[in-house]
């Protein structure tokens, strides 16, 4: 299968942009974004991701049939990969409601993805290209990216920000707290909120994953923090590395791409911090 090649931002702009105008040009188009690196203002790029607008969703590839002339890799309705003047371009039709999410997953990076993704889960909610889901219920319909930020208590990033930038909780982004031993008061042992997750050094949270330490700081959070028990329900997500058969922390491997399978399950593709293959594995909530 052809592929495009790599290009400078600066000599692919002009390409995205006779593109970008082919496409708003399609009357059932109700907006046109560029998005991927070229978006994130990266200097290089392989492909670029655009994202359409339209209520209609392409009917028999109404949207298709005014791009310029190029090669055609596949031929989705609601997805579309081509290459035009050496450019490869994935572009996605998605309906107005969906645009916040739609943006937020084509912008990228992966990585940062795969954070979004992973933030989501632990809350309670599920997070992809069309919106945030709590069961078969969309609550973000309509909503643009900041929203969706808020929505998940993060702080807002750039899209230029996104290559390495790790999310942080919006009200508290990283706090410590030395507690005395309930058993021994000349014990101390240091409690910290990072990641939306209250952590302690002491031997109790390691097995159970909570110990007194915590709650008394949970408790003394008070009107601090009111997101106190979605923190205390914030769980860990599991990946299995089946080259070297061993459970790893989702937060301790080096994720590169997140993907739903044919049962619309997550799947994380990583780097094993053991073995250092790349593998793929379903995510697992403890």
């Amino acid at each position: 299968m052809a592929k495009g090649k790599k290009m400078k931002t600066i000599h692919a702009r002009p390409i995205a942009k006779e593109v970008e105008a082919a496409l708003k040009a399609v009357p059932c188009v109700a907006d046109v974004v560029v998005c991927g690196s070229m978006r994130r203002m990266r200097p290089e790029l392989n492909d670029v991701d655009v994202v359409v607008v339209s209520e209609t969703m392409n009917p028999k590839g109404q949207i298709w049939s005014q791009l310029p002339k190029c090669d055609h890799l596949n031929n989705g309705n609601t997805d579309k990969r081509i290459i035009y003047k050496g450019l490869q371009f994935d572009i996605r039709v998605f309906p107005h409601r969906a645009k916040g999410a739609a943006l937020l997953f084509s912008t990228g990076s992966a990585r940062f993805n795969v954070q979004m993704r992973s933030h989501a889960k632990r809350l309670g909610f599920k997070l992809n290209r069309y919106g945030v889901w709590k069961g078969d219920t969309n609550l973000t319909v309509g909503f643009d990216e900041k929203q969706i930020f808020e929505l998940l208590g993060l702080k807002y990033v750039e899209p230029k920000d996104r290559d390495d930038s790790i999310i942080t909780n919006k009200k508290i982004k990283r706090r410590t707290w030395v507690i005395r031993s309930k058993s021994n008061p000349n014990k101390k042992y240091k409690v910290s909120l990072e990641d939306g997750e209250l952590r302690c050094e002491c031997k109790g949270f390691t097995f159970r994953r909570t110990c007194w330490h915590t709650k008394k700081v949970r408790e003394s959070l008070g009107d601090v923090m009111p997101e106190k028990e979605r923190i205390h329900k914030y769980r860990k997500i599991k990946v299995m590395c089946s080259s070297c058969n061993e459970w790893h922390d989702e937060r301790e491997v080096d994720g590169m791409d997140i993907y739903e399978d044919m049962e619309g399950k997550d799947v994380l593709v990583f780097i094993c911090p053991r073995c250092g293959t790349k593998r793929e594995s379903r995510r697992y909530m403890e």
